[in-house]
């Protein structure tokens, strides 16, 4: 064996290693192709205190993303490959998800969640977008538009949460029956096995290191999520109230 054979097969097996080992590293490694892929860049502010961590990129009329429950930006970015190229677009993490500020005492009834947003996007300058709202980011889009009419000019809403009229789905009545499995996780195995196949119709194949350092993301938030999906459902308007 070569000197050269050596040094390369070394490099492999540090690499193989690294990949279960340092699995943050290699999370890091992984979203920031995917997020180059998107045409986007991290950026962050803050506002009045509070921390926000986003992504920014494309060209064309500005698209705002915002993502839900338990989630953060980085949930919009296979969708962002689609649009970067027409439209220029903003992907915040919300505060209490992902990058931006941690939870702590912050509200998170949808009020409260609206008028840190309207901050935000003072803050950036953004006078005219169009919002795009999944799950809870469905519900805050709603009444974020019905809060700056003239600053939202259309909405595209993916399922929304805080709709009355119609029958919660079977993750919130299990919640509501006790089951707080679906909010306090507690292993890397339980993200795995039981929240990620919550979140899709189909589940995907994820790397390894990207499932490691969300289910310790997870975990790191479980203690705050009851309260903040309590604010979030029971001490918000519905959302018909908005619409």
């Amino acid at each position: 064996m070569t000197i050269l054979t050596a040094i390369a097969a070394a490099v492999l097996v540090i690499a193989v290693a690294s990949w279960f080992l340092a699995p943050a590293s290699w999370s890091h490694i992984l979203l920031g192709l995917s997020r180059k892929a998107a045409g986007l860049k991290a950026k962050s502010v803050d506002v009045d205190g509070v921390h926000w961590h986003y992504l920014e990129g494309g060209t064309g009329p500005l698209v705002i993303l915002l993502h839900g429950f338990g989630a953060d930006g980085t949930c919009w970015l296979t969708l962002a490959r689609s649009l970067h190229t027409r439209f220029s677009l903003i992907v915040p993490d919300l505060p209490g998800f992902g990058k931006s500020e941690p939870p702590g005492q912050l509200r998170f009834d949808i009020n409260s969640q609206v008028q840190r947003l309207t901050d935000f996007l003072d803050a950036i300058e953004v006078s005219n977008c169009i919002v795009v709202g999944n799950s809870m980011g469905g519900y805050l889009a709603t009444a974020l538009a019905a809060r700056e009419s003239e600053r939202v000019t259309a909405l595209w809403l993916m399922a929304p949460l805080g709709v009355r009229s119609v029958r919660a789905g079977v993750v919130l009545d299990k919640i509501d029956q006790g089951d707080l499995s679906y909010l306090q996780v507690l292993t890397v195995r339980q993200f795995r096995d039981q929240i990620i196949p919550t979140m899709y119709s189909s589940t995907p194949r994820l790397p390894g290191p990207l499932i490691k350092t969300l289910a310790a993301e997870a975990i790191a938030r479980s203690s705050f999520v009851p309260r903040m999906l309590h604010q979030v459902r029971f001490e918000s308007a519905p959302l018909e109230d908005y619409a």
